[in-house]
């Protein structure tokens, strides 16, 4: 179902309140693709000049209404990311709480 590339199209962040908050000039100069296949998923992040930032890798877990990534390939929830999920029309939104902040991603289908 989520198989493919997927380019990050933007990313949201919001307090407690649901107030959207400022998305830092340095993660607007980020780029990421997340491959996934085969209930497994790698991830790379790079600055504008190419330079990779970070890379991470994995399984998921997919059901009706949860995403979950864990780093590594033995299944941890130390070690994971848990998002409700929404597909629509080639793109993946993505929204998880951390720390009383609520992070929404976006992520286009690359065709």
């Amino acid at each position: 179902m989520l198989d493919g590339t997927w380019r990050l199209v933007s990313v949201r962040q919001f307090d407690a309140s649901g107030k959207a908050l400022p998305e830092s000039a340095s993660a607007q100069a980020l780029q990421s693709l997340k491959i996934v296949a085969n209930r497994h998923f790698s991830r790379v992040t790079t600055a504008d000049d190419g330079k990779v930032i970070s890379a991470t890798a994995g399984l998921i877990e997919l059901s009706a209404d949860l995403y979950r990534e864990y780093t590594g390939f033995k299944p941890d929830a130390g070690s994971s990311l848990a998002y409700q999920w929404q597909l629509e029309e080639g793109r993946l939104t993505q929204r998880r709480t951390d720390k009383e902040q609520v992070i929404e991603e976006v992520w286009q289908l690359v065709e």
